[in-house]
């Protein structure tokens, strides 16, 4: 982990405690109170993320765009949608934690490896809103795990069309590596393949992602293929 990176876990430590002493915790799953994510509710997440991915056969034809590979560790729905809503839209980070375990066990069972994480940037909107990256937070949780770096590698670029666009960050190590996409959930698979067609194009030789959760209620087109 880099030293900015420790700077950032360490304010939001201290963020995680003021908002203890202003907001009542409630748990994602059972809303229990105190408590963001209770003993029983954490357990069952573990338990429905570590069963693995829930895809119907024949549906991962291809992998989407430059992808070599895209994991994902449940289906959007219950406890883990619930949870992934407290750490995107509510600014629950402490939620980070469990989820960001699910990846790097998934990876580490499943994966082809890698030489650095690069988390997925959220929105500036969103990062506004909450007070950090959601996916950056995942990420860090899951390189401590892995013994990965984390490398904030991508920024959004403004664009006409509702389609997000990527670049990557000069000055990021990418060329001759082979890297790691992360995010809280895939759809379409889309904005993953448009983050791997940036580093591919920056130099990177091969790119990868992982999820914590399938959405699949959003795929519209019967397509044998998640593009």
């Amino acid at each position: 982990m880099t030293f900015l990176a420790d700077i950032r876990d360490a304010v939001g430590s201290f963020a995680d405690r003021a908002v203890d002493l202003t907001l009542p915790l409630t748990c994602a799953g059972c809303h229990r109170a105190g408590t963001s994510l209770c003993g029983d509710c954490r357990m069952a997440l573990a338990a429905r993320l570590a069963a693995g991915r829930d895809v119907p056969a024949g549906r991962l034809a291809q992998q989407p765009g430059a992808l070599q590979q895209i994991e994902w560790c449940g289906s959007y729905d219950g406890i883990t949608r619930r949870a992934l809503e407290r750490l995107g839209d509510a600014g629950e980070r402490r939620v980070s934690e469990p989820l960001g375990t699910a990846i790097a066990n998934r990876w580490a069972l499943a994966g082809t490896g890698g030489d650095a994480l690069i988390p997925v940037p959220a929105p500036a909107d969103r990062v506004r809103d909450i007070g950090y990256d959601h996916a950056a937070l995942l990420a860090r949780v899951a390189g401590r795990r892995l013994g990965l770096p984390v490398v904030e590698a991508l920024r959004r670029v403004p664009a006409p069309d509702p389609d997000p666009r990527f670049e990557v960050v000069p000055g990021r190590r990418i060329f001759g590596r082979s890297l790691v996409l992360v995010d809280d959930v895939v759809t379409t698979g889309a904005t993953l393949a448009t983050c791997a067609a940036a580093l591919m194009a920056a130099g990177a030789t091969a790119v990868s992602a992982i999820a914590v959760a399938w959405d699949q209620r959003q795929l519209t087109a019967p397509r044998p293929v998640l593009a």
